[in-house]
């Protein structure tokens, strides 16, 4: 029944009051037994611009609630995750008495939480008062972090500590919020003052290292460091969204013999990731990605070439999951050319891939359909449209000539049929496909029909 307890902390609003007042209070006292049952704990500070009548009236509130923080968090003793979102005015906040202790009894009471190990920080202020206090934290197994880039050196100092204090810390997740268009990203996370990955293992002895198996990271700097790379060896997924990515990270990771089985990653006008991707012996699912470089497709297309004739036959063997989403139609969309290479993927079992607008009838999709019998573990099959200029929009449905290769597939033999059965083919927008029988006797057929959900 109280597997999730809330506290809405809105310190610097008359909504919720009472409530939050009345279970800080009870648990501190004793009163109540909810806090033993409790296994997910979230806190949630959040405030207002105040005027100066609203402001006396929260300092009084704020007096009491903080006098009792420590003890009502500290009697949840079985909980085991932690979720913590602060979206405060600094100005109101700063002015209310002894703000940092507040901040400070928060952190203090989850660090007494004995069995805790998942933690979840989300900073959605421009400032936020005694962020050095995060590092009260300590043996926690899941750091999830995402916050505005704000007194950056001082939350990856205290992000360091926390990741000192967790010797068995096996999954990360990093972020920036930040409402940056994707053609723009760069240009942000290019920036002097963004997060930087490998800061945050540099309290690490040079032969200590963390068991970590999953990192997933968004729009912070990640840069060669002979602190990180002890820390990645035992990864499963890394996972990189809008980062700047120096070619030395991946030649690093070669070097390192850190062979990665599940990535999510993009290429920009270097080689070294392609590389990377052709040394990696222990490659199986792999999520790419192409940025925005218009005044250099010819770039674009080159390194397209060379993964599908030096990267994919000798990965094919063990790939599992492909997925490409170039931002500009050429060679990393489905053709001629890249047909041969899908088909050396024996194994894959899930397919996404762009497939170019054509006049009717569209022959990339009807071969790739015809790829796909080919492919016997394929069990998923999606279908995008990139973009054909700069001007043009992200589409955000697949053209009618791919929609209607798909509907007008018709597949008689029994082989293919026995290859396609289990394929679920999706559209770009979210049309689902799945084969069909029509018609009778020696009239029948199969066909993709679109699912009604």
């Amino acid at each position: 029944m109280f597997a999730r307890l809330k506290m809405q902390l809105n310190v610097l609003t008359h909504e919720n009051k009472c409530d939050a007042m009345s279970i800080v209070d009870d648990l501190a006292s004793g009163k109540t037994r909810v806090g033993r049952y409790a296994r997910d704990l979230r806190v949630i500070l959040v405030s207002k611009h105040l005027n100066n009548e609203e402001r006396k009236d929260s300092s009084d509130y704020f007096k009491h609630a903080q006098q009792n923080l420590i003890a009502a968090i500290s009697s949840l003793s079985n909980v085991t995750t932690a979720s913590l979102t602060f979206d405060v005015d600094f100005k109101s906040f700063r002015q209310l008495p002894m703000q940092h202790v507040f901040v400070q009894n928060i952190f203090r009471g989850i660090k007494s939480l004995q069995i805790l190990g998942n933690v979840s920080i989300v900073i959605g202020s421009k400032s936020v008062p005694s962020i050095r206090t995060m590092e009260y934290l300590h043996d926690i197994q899941t750091l999830h972090f995402f916050g505005v880039r704000q007194a950056v050196r001082a939350v990856e100092g205290t992000l360091s500590k926390i990741i000192a204090a967790s010797p068995n810390l096996a999954r990360l997740e990093l972020g920036t919020i930040a409402q940056v268009p994707d053609q723009y990203h760069r240009n942000f996370t290019s920036i002097a003052t963004g997060y930087r990955l490998e800061r945050l293992f540099q309290r690490l002895p040079r032969d200590e290292s963390r068991p970590i198996r999953h990192i997933e990271i968004r729009m912070w700097k990640i840069a060669q460091s002979v602190w990180l790379y002890p820390s990645l060896r035992l990864l499963d997924t890394l996972i990189i969204d809008r980062c700047n990515v120096t070619p030395e990270f991946w030649d690093g990771l070669r070097d390192n013999g850190i062979f990665i089985p599940t990535l999510t990653m993009s290429v920009e006008e270097n080689i070294a990731p392609l590389r990377y991707l052709q040394a990696n012996t222990a490659l199986k699912r792999l999520t790419l990605s192409t940025e925005f470089i218009w005044n250099a497709l010819a770039v674009v297309d080159d390194l397209a070439k060379y993964f599908w004739e030096e990267v994919i036959p000798k990965r094919a063997s063990k790939l599992k999951e492909l997925h490409l989403r170039p931002q500009a139609h050429g060679k990393w969309s489905f053709c001629e050319f890249s047909r041969e290479h899908v088909m050396e993927c024996k194994k894959l079992q899930a397919l996404s891939i762009c497939v170019p607008t054509q006049l009717e009838p569209n022959n990339d999709t009807i071969s790739l359909l015809d790829t796909a019998k080919r492919l016997g573990r394929l069990r998923k099959l999606q279908l995008y449209q990139a973009r054909t200029s700069e001007r043009q929009p992200i589409p955000n449905a697949v053209d009618h000539t791919i929609k209607e290769a798909v509907e007008k597939y018709i597949v008689k033999e029994i082989k293919g049929v026995v290859a396609l059965r289990d394929l679920k083919i999706q559209l770009q927008g979210g049309d689902l496909y799945t084969l069909n029988q029509e018609g009778e006797g020696d009239a029948i057929v199969w066909k993709f029909q679109l699912q009604v959900v």
